[in-house]
């Protein structure tokens, strides 16, 4: 794995430094036999848990701009959409345990979906044309984020309610209608459907609505969300630290960072590249603390961490969810993938498709984007992938045996240089296991 560690290092540590951090790691399937050169550590690598299958574990840089704190494999990133895989993993699990199904059609126990719209345009005025709707809305149709939409942002404008992606809840404030808990309670992801569930794919937040499904199942209603988690005695934090973290001894993954001072103490500092190429200090545009636990967005943990779950899910499930749920995940799920293709390798390529080579065709499974055929020098077909906004990258590649996860923290999304960086080590990985 030289290769590997000299592009990772050059990256950061170079002549003209990319990125003033990055982490990565590579892990086999257990029991296999594998054909790389596991010489596997690099870089300022500390971590408190050797993880069985790990190929390659380095990290390069510092923590913050300044270059005086170094950073490891334990230390503390906002991961954003990464948590996307995280909360599908745990519907599985809401889903295996008879909670939920996939199909069922949440309107019926969640009451503030029960009446959703669908935004068909605006009248010259304006004012924003909606169509009564009764399609199921299930964990397989969600939504769209309103950052995402022109249509959802003039919807916002005129009902006079701030764009939500970012605010860490589901409560906001609108102008119109009484006070009261239908339009009170998380109103910040609650906003017209862009398409009739099921016929259409937009990013937005149906993980963060899937974590509320599974803490939905409770009595009582009331009128914040805190009280909704009393009642139900369960949010998504507690969900996942019971049936993910704990089993997988992931100890440094949270939504709440605030209330563990041991973890925000390692919390990476976020740069922001400008438009001459240089990186300036940035802020987490997430909100924190984030009042609520967003399944698509919130979560914060380590490349250790991570490394164990991208591990446990590389080897079948490693008892947290089935084989068979596991597969689930990972297959493609919309009825028409042109939707999803025409986004991801078309209008919305430079965020969310960046490292699909020019041309792939794909669908989209539970929480990640699956490709049609081998990418030339990468990954297999069928493999999965998704990425969150500060440049946290991960694959997943059952065939070959295979799963990678890369971590650093700079914005604005889709950072070329970042991309360059990603692309380059998983094609020196490949080059390495079939060599």
């Amino acid at each position: 794995m030289e290769s590997v560690d000299r592009i990772l290092k050059g990256q950061v540590e170079g002549e003209s430094p990319a990125l003033h951090n990055a982490c990565y790691s590579v892990i086999g399937r257990e029991g296999e036999s594998n054909r790389l050169d596991t010489s596997r550590t690099g870089g300022n690598t500390v971590s408190n848990d050797d993880q069985a299958g790990t190929l390659y574990s380095a990290a390069y840089g510092s923590r913050d701009l300044a270059r005086t704190q170094p950073v490891t494999q334990d230390s503390f990133f906002w991961i954003a959409s990464l948590t996307k895989l995280f909360t599908a993993v745990a519907s599985m699990i809401a889903v295996e345990k008879g909670l939920v199904t996939l199909d069922q059609n949440v309107r019926e126990f969640v009451p503030e979906l029960a009446d959703l719209e669908v935004l068909e345009g605006f009248d010259d005025d304006g004012k924003p044309r909606l169509r009564k709707t009764t399609a199921p809305i299930s964990l397989r149709s969600g939504f769209c984020y309103d950052k995402q939409d022109q249509g959802l942002q003039r919807w916002n404008a005129y009902v006079g309610k701030e764009e939500g992606t970012f605010k860490g809840s589901y409560v906001s404030h609108h102008r119109f209608g009484a006070l009261s808990i239908k339009n009170l309670l998380q109103e910040g992801y609650l906003h017209p459907l862009v398409f009739e569930p099921g016929q259409g794919w937009a990013y937005g937040p149906g993980m963060d609505w899937a974590g509320r499904t599974k803490a939905k199942h409770c009595e009582s209603y009331s009128l914040t969300w805190s009280q909704i988690e009393v009642a139900a005695k369960q949010n998504l934090e507690a969900f996942m630290q019971e049936n993910i973290w704990t089993p997988l001894k992931m100890g440094s993954t949270t939504f709440q960072p605030w209330l563990r001072p041991d973890l925000e103490a390692d919390l990476v500092e976020l740069a922001w590249r400008k438009p001459d190429g240089s990186l300036m200090k940035g802020k987490i545009p997430y909100s924190y603390p984030a009042p609520n636990c967003c399944g698509g967005v919130g979560l914060y943990s380590t490349p250790s961490d991570q490394t164990k779950f991208l591990s446990a899910l590389l080897n079948g499930g490693a008892g947290i969810i089935s084989k068979e749920g596991l597969d689930e995940i990972l297959q493609s799920q919309t009825e028409d993938p042109s939707h999803f293709i025409s986004q991801v390798c078309g209008s919305k390529r430079a965020h969310l498709g960046q490292t699909w080579p020019e041309g792939s065709k794909g669908d989209f499974g539970l929480s990640s984007s699956i490709n049609d055929a081998d990418f030339p020098g990468r990954r297999a077909a069928k493999s999965a992938n998704w990425q969150g906004m500060p440049g946290v990258h991960a694959w997943l590649d059952r065939t070959t045996g295979l799963a990678g996860v890369f971590v650093t923290q700079i914005l604005p999304p889709g950072d070329k240089l970042v991309t360059k960086c990603f692309c380059e080590l998983e094609e020196a990985v490949y080059q390495s296991y079939r060599s």
